[in-house]
């Protein structure tokens, strides 16, 4: 039976794990594992098969410069037991020789360090930290990256994983269903000398990110650009799998995939070889030359900021092109905003959707011009500023409008004759447009000035300011630059080691080896020395608030690579490493601005608490994922909860059919369904939140699912939210310990809930009022039996308690006069031709006897009314309305939208 765990009760513990030893040799002896000569092979991913889903089609072909080794059968729980006890995790085993389930991506590749480091080889997987459960299985590595060149273990590719199954890809004879009894078995001839287990027992882990194929061929092929896409691949039948699943481009399960997901039927295997090469492709299909990789994610920002709102933008000098990481959206990857333009010197604006940027650097005496371009469309949005020169821009906000700061020239600044001739502008920018510029004062102060303008400063060479409308040169005219100011007149720059310097500090140092501040007037009054063996360059100020204690910079190593960009707190003089690469330049970072941010529970101004409400999501939880779903939904409820008569609740089904749409304007639907949900869960929703606060509800319709009333019981409610994630989202556990705020939600809750962690397209999804905008009409496509149908039959008493769960929901509306609609949605046609009622089984015989009880409780209730539209597949749902072989598509939706409103109107 098929479940996903989506765990986030955090344990921190501080950690690095990036240990190079060198090469092992040319020709190892690997116990257990198959020498694969892959270089003189290719394999094909994906298929060309109208059956093939959206993220598997089209086929492409992968060839291989190198041969890699991999596991004979998957990690057992003797072997992971062995070694996982090296970072904290205690297994018990019932059978050493069955293979380890229950496991994360993340444990996968603990594992695959540990057995590197066991054997003296590289490790292959770096990272800075470790999240664990509750039941310590490791859910997040922050600053998790793959050194493929490396040889060490690791998690096969999807490739990889390919072209070994294809030698010994047999499912009918590998896998027996009926004998399978639903569990694990021992692996495959532990002393087996070929790969085995590949379609059948359980399946597996591979190491890249649910990317998308190209019909081209492509060598040394690794995924998709970014190893942190929230969606997973897994490979494989597994002992729940019918022999028609089995297919070897398949990839991936009934729900999604993500780093932290575990299941009884999943785990892995392990490969090891160098990949000195190793492609990525877009989502454009683009080769992809990566450079760069994060060191810290939202966790860090939320400790330092109070808030998962950040964003970083800074220059690959390698690439030329802009990188933005969002540290609030979900896929914790970096975006390269790919254009023709140089860019120089980016900064976000004070609202955290607009990157502004020149075409040349400081120090330079060349022609720059000015761009802006909006982050969620960077790439189709350069705005550019129409003037003869313009360079290194700055946001400014003064009484609410806001413009940006620039400079005419931003060459060097030694000679005062220069200098004068250069010239600071400021120019309004609104709706995406720009204003008039309009020169401030003569000289070019590209550090930055005050709100009220009455200070200015700049650098490189001299640290000139303009002071009260007086032009100044401080730091005793010695060599300057790097220079940032911020809203509290509080001055950052670098020098070359000079006197001035040295004497404050009390000691000689190299350039640019401490970073220097200064009071409003000039005066020397902290300084910041920079970690071992780096030294500081584009030191900026953190955008949060008026008197930002934190700066971003780039650190140099000692071969004069910008290897680093860090964070730089005043407070404590620590150095936060937060990204890595080669020539990463001109940092900015951007936090949301809490500094005036009053929000109460009430009249009487009790503050709510910024650390828990509103909060139901974390960034790591990605599209399509229960707690993604939920936190969409939470946002349909507090932005729609005055106006919304008619909900849909229940599974993946009426997820994907009820939206925004409504017969003849009569209804104003709220869908807050989600994936693999249960009657019990749709109780406990109804009870906490929708009916104390939707007080215009008229209709429910509940999707009854006959193929999966079994899975839930009152005893083993493994499918209900309220009794798993719930306590894992501060934002829920607020909201319970106010009484679900049945006396009335605050007024800015729903504020706090957009200001949460965020997905792509989250927006389109509440204007969808809750519906899967992912989803299109596909038909019914290939016939699929998830389980066995007489699997059901032993879980028959839950069965009956859905029922009796069922007639509860439907008293505990009554007495408020709403109606409902359990609804039996169509599948495809042709499970009237098996024994299975649907996708997940349920002998036909049994659905009668669950439908007839459904027809007995219509008559007992004049407030509820059954809506059978599979009509045991005698229906007039045609290929045209489906999007697989038990899901309606939009236009599915529609037509039973139509249904619904004809059965409201039968009610009395």
């Amino acid at each position: 039976m098929k479940y996903w765990i989506f765990a986030f009760l955090f344990i921190l513990l501080s950690c690095s794990d990036d240990k190079s030893s060198g090469s092992v040799g040319s020709e190892p002896n690997f116990k257990e594992m198959t020498f694969i000569e892959s270089s003189k092979d290719s394999v094909f991913l994906g298929t060309n098969s109208e059956n093939g889903k959206f993220n598997e089609k089209p086929q492409m072909k992968v060839k291989f410069s190198y041969d890699f080794y991999i596991d004979n059968h998957e990690v057992t729980c003797g072997e992971f037991k062995e070694l996982s006890i090296t970072w904290g995790k205690f297994v018990e085993c019932e059978n050493e020789f069955l293979p380890i389930t229950n496991v994360t991506y993340f444990d996968g590749v603990l594992y695959a360090n540990a057995k590197s480091k066991s054997q003296g080889y590289d490790t292959v997987y770096s990272f800075t930290n470790m999240i664990f459960d509750e039941n310590a299985n490791c859910v997040l590595l922050e600053g998790f990256n793959v050194n493929f060149p490396r040889e060490g273990y690791r998690l096969p590719t999807e490739a990889e994983w390919i072209l070994a199954a294809s030698k010994n890809w047999n499912p009918k004879e590998s896998w027996n269903r009926e004998n399978s009894s639903y569990k694990p078995q021992n692996v495959c001839s532990i002393d087996g000398v070929i790969p085995c287990d590949f379609a059948g027992n359980v399946s597996e882990w591979v190491n890249e990110g649910m990317g998308v194929f190209f019909d081209t061929t492509v060598t040394d092929y690794v995924g998709s650009d970014e190893e942190n896409r929230g969606e997973r691949v897994i490979k494989g039948g597994n002992y729940t799998s019918s022999v028609e699943e089995m297919e070897l481009y398949k990839r991936g399960d009934v729900y999604t995939v993500t780093f932290s997901s575990k299941a009884d039927y999943v785990g892995f295997r392990l490969a090891i070889g160098k990949i000195p090469k190793p492609i990525r492709l877009n989502d454009d299909g683009i080769v992809i030359e990566k450079n760069s990789s994060m060191l810290a994610d939202y966790n860090l920002i939320y400790e330092k900021f109070k808030t998962y709102k950040g964003k970083l933008v800074y220059r690959n000098h390698v690439t030329k092109n802009l990188e933005l990481v969002n540290y609030g959206n979900h896929s914790h990857r970096i975006i390269e905003i790919p254009d023709s333009i140089e860019a120089y010197h980016p900064e976000i604006s004070p609202n955290g959707n607009w990157i502004a940027f020149s075409s040349q650097f400081e120090g330079i005496d060349k022609k720059s011009e000015i761009y802006v371009t909006n982050i969620e469309k960077a790439e189709n949005t350069f705005i550019k500023l129409n003037t003869e020169r313009g360079a290194i821009p700055r946001w400014h906000v003064n009484k609410g409008d806001t413009s940006i700061v620039y400079v005419s020239n931003a060459s060097d600044n030694k000679s005062s004759d220069v200098f004068n001739g250069t010239a600071t502008y400021e120019v309004g920018f609104s709706g995406g447009e720009f204003g008039t510029p309009v020169k401030i004062f003569d000289g070019a102060y590209h550090g930055g000035i005050s709100k009220e303008k009455d200070l200015a400063v700049t650098g490189s060479r001299l640290l000139r300011a303009y002071v009260n409308d007086s032009s100044q040169i401080w730091y005793n005219g010695e060599q300057a630059c790097n220079v940032s100011l911020n809203e509290c007149k509080k001055t950052v720059f670098l020098d070359f080691g000079g006197s001035t310097g040295r004497d404050f500090v009390g000691e000689k140092y190299r350039s640019h080896e401490r970073l220097l501040f200064a009071d409003s007037v000039g005066n020397l009054i902290q300084t910041i020395k920079a970690p071992q063996g780096y030294t500081f360059d584009h030191s900026e100020w953190v955008h949060y608030n008026k008197c930002s204690n934190d700066l971003v910079v780039s650190l140099v190593d000692g071969s004069g690579n910008h290897s680093k960009i860090a964070l730089v707190s005043l407070k404590d003089s620590t150095t936060t490493e937060i990204m890595d690469g080669i020539e990463l330049w001109h940092p900015s970072m951007w936090i949301e601005d809490l500094s005036q941010l009053e929000i109460f529970q009430d009249k009487d101004k009790i503050p709510l608490s910024l650390d828990s409400a509103g909060l139901y999501m974390k960034p790591g939880d990605s599209w399509g994922s229960v707690p993604m779903l939920m936190r969409y939904n939470m946002e349909v409820l507090w932005r729609y909860k005055d106006s919304i008569d008619l909900i849909a609740l229940g599974t993946s089904r009426a997820l994907n059919t009820f939206g925004s749409y409504n017969v003849n304007g009569k209804y104003f639907v709220g869908n807050f369904a989600f994936n693999r949900t249960s009657i019990f869960s749709d109780y406990d929703y109804l009870d906490y939140y929708l009916l104390p606060h939707l007080k215009n509800l008229k209709y429910i319709v509940i999707g009854l699912d006959l193929d999966l009333l079994w899975g839930d019981s009152r005893q083993n409610k493994t499918y209900n939210f309220f009794d798993t994630d719930f306590y894992n989202y501060p934002g829920y556990v607020y909201d319970k310990n106010h009484r679900f705020w049945k006396e009335g939600a605050p007024e800015n809750l729903l504020e706090l809930t957009e200001r949460g962690p965020t997905v792509e397209d989250g927006d389109k999804y509440v204007a969808a009022h809750g519906q899967n905008i992912r989803v299109n009409c596909h038909g019914w496509r290939e016939l699929i039996i998830q389980e066995d149908s007489t699997l059901a039959s032993h879980f028959e008493s839950h069965i009956d308690e859905n029922m009796e769960e069922l007639k509860r929901i439907i008293e505990m509306v009554k007495e408020k006069d709403i109606k409902v609609i359990g609804l039996i949605f169509p599948q495809h046609p042709d499970y009237k031709n098996t024994g299975a009622y649907g996708r997940h089984g349920l002998k036909r015989s049994l659905a009668k006897k669950v439908i007839e009880t459904l027809e007995s409780i219509d008559k007992e209730y004049h407030n509820f009314k059954l809506l059978d539209e599979n009509k045991w597949g005698n229906h007039d749902y045609t290929d045209k309305f489906a999007a697989d072989s038990d899901h309606l598509c939009p236009a599915g939706g529609k037509k039973i939208m139509d249904r619904v409103d004809s059965l409201i109107q039968t009610f009395e």
